[in-house]
């Protein structure tokens, strides 16, 4: 029998199809932060060469295990975009629709950030650039419209959580010191991977239960 508490609505087959399908976006989101970073962490120690206060990580794309780094942007880019697209799928209302659309833009930018291999010389290290630009000011936008959106439902942890993060962000942002460029983008990405887990994970409490039979 299905569980008591769900409204008769949720117990339909398209309903259960898209919560399904859902939930399989959002544990995309909830694991893209944490490989980014863990290949992150594993690539720093495994290049002794490596320093993640000085050096960007967009050059751990270059040299012979180069293409580890190029892979992980790839493939978080496509989980996070993945991630959007759940969130699409949700009836929340416009506010989280246009959170999705920046998730998916910010999916697509990463992608970007893989395939186009920083290089100050040429003009895939432009494209690369934009790319980053794009990915980071998309992810802290769509913080900041889902910010809203849960404070809005009265979920004032989860809202202020990411503002915290846009903020934190932006703060690092500002400083114009190019000495602690990389430390500051790298803090950036790291605070970005968390505040992805943790939105995935709040949308998986959102979903409802798969029927118990």
């Amino acid at each position: 029998m299905y569980p008591a508490r769900l409204p008769p609505e949720c117990l339909s087959a398209p309903s259960i199809t898209v919560a399904v399908v859902s939930r399989w976006g959002l544990w995309c989101g909830v694991v893209a932060g944490p490989l980014l970073v863990t290949v992150l962490v594993g690539q720093a120690l495994w290049n002794p060469d490596y320093d993640a206060g000085t050096d960007p990580i967009s050059s751990l794309a270059h040299g012979r295990h180069g293409w580890v780094q190029i892979t992980t942007f790839v493939v978080t880019g496509l989980l996070v975009a993945a991630f959007g697209a759940a969130a699409l799928r949700s009836d929340a209302g416009t506010g989280q629709w246009w959170a999705g659309v920046l998730l998916i833009v910010m999916g697509a930018g990463l992608v970007g950030i893989g395939v186009f291999v920083t290089d100050p010389a040429a003009w895939h290290g432009t494209a690369h650039n934009l790319a980053t630009a794009v990915a980071i000011n998309a992810g802290l936008g769509a913080a900041l419209v889902l910010a809203v959106v849960w404070w809005r439902a009265g979920r004032r942890p989860a809202a202020t959580y990411g503002v915290a993060t846009v903020v934190t962000c932006a703060v690092l942002g500002w400083s114009s010191d190019p000495t602690t460029l990389a430390g500051r983008h790298t803090a950036v990405v790291v605070l970005l991977a968390a505040w992805l887990t943790t939105a995935a994970l709040s949308f998986q409490r959102r979903l409802p239960r798969e029927p118990v039979t």
